[in-house]
């Protein structure tokens, strides 16, 4: 195997053991600390830029390997020698290709997987922290955001009084405005009647 395919395995056998690490049979504490720190340090953000710029360049051996895979296919079904030297040497080829191609894609879906998981369980536990925050938060025997819908509701209920009243209040002016131009169109008809007489 050569060193940069070696390389691809050992990054594939660490993404296997930190994959298991993360869905493994682990008490829930002892996997949400490690995690917890894992996503705020600094220095596995750098790392995690790092370890996607290698997933470039196992892409472009997963290219590379699907290219001598889809050859070594077309000289072994265009090789109808008898030469058993040169078949075998087809079909080794063939199998280095092809190990190529699975060992490649395989660490391509599984870094797709793990990162996925990661985030997935990083949800989780900052979902669990915020629940634990709500439940922690209580004082006078309600929760504060129960506390704070009570604040609300009362804060509500004044508003509503005060446009309720303040609705009334239009009311009245455009009852005095419609009894102000009645009072005013009765005038005006008394003034013509009396300018005509």
């Amino acid at each position: 195997m050569a060193l940069y395919h070696s390389i691809v395995f050992g990054f594939m056998i660490t993404q296997m053991s930190l994959f298991l690490l993360m869905v493994g049979p682990f008490p829930h504490r002892f996997k949400q600390s490690i995690l917890m720190k894992i996503d705020s340090s600094k220095w596995m953000h750098r790392l995690y830029f790092y370890i996607n710029i290698g997933l470039v360049f196992v892409f472009i051996l997963f290219v590379d390997s699907i290219i001598r895979m889809v050859n070594a296919n077309k000289e072994a079904s265009a090789a109808h020698q008898a030469d058993p030297r040169t078949d075998s040497q087809l079909q080794l080829r063939k199998f280095y290709s092809q190990r190529n191609f699975y060992l490649t894609g395989f660490t391509l879906f599984l870094s797709l997987i793990l990162n996925r998981t990661f985030y997935i369980l990083m949800d989780l536990f900052h979902a669990e922290v915020q629940v634990e925050k709500l439940r922690n938060g209580r004082s006078n025997g309600k929760p504060k955001y129960v506390q704070s819908s009570e604040t609300d509701h009362e804060e509500n209920a004044r508003r509503i009084d005060e446009l309720r009243k303040e609705v009334e209040e239009l009311r009245q002016k455009d009852h005095n405005l419609d009894q102000l131009k009645e009072r005013a169109s009765i005038e005006a008809s008394e003034y013509h009647k009396l300018s005509q007489a």
